[in-house]
């Protein structure tokens, strides 16, 4: 059974916590989209990134995918490994 490493908690912790019902643009969602990139490519899940940045799971949805972030597969791999260890 393989395990997935623990994303950095500091990655997650320079997420910028923003004022529900902004607008944001120019240099702060430029911003806002880094540090959410690299949080996610560390590991954070898109949940994880909105409660911290207090925006909504699409809004960072949004962000992830118009900045062409490669999207992991929902739910990860953990039921193909059960199965690999129930036929053992």
């Amino acid at each position: 059974m393989s395990t997935s490493p623990v994303p950095d908690p500091e990655l997650l912790r320079a997420v910028p916590v923003l004022p529900r019902r902004t607008v944001i643009t120019g240099k702060l969602r430029d911003e806002f989209v880094e540090t959410v990139v690299d949080a996610y490519d560390a590991g954070h899940s898109i949940r994880a990134l909105a409660e911290r940045s207090g925006r909504s799971y699409g809004c960072v949805h949004r962000a992830l995918t118009e900045s062409g972030t490669a999207m992991r597969k929902r739910g990860g791999d953990f039921r193909s490994s059960r199965r690999t260890e129930a036929a053992r």
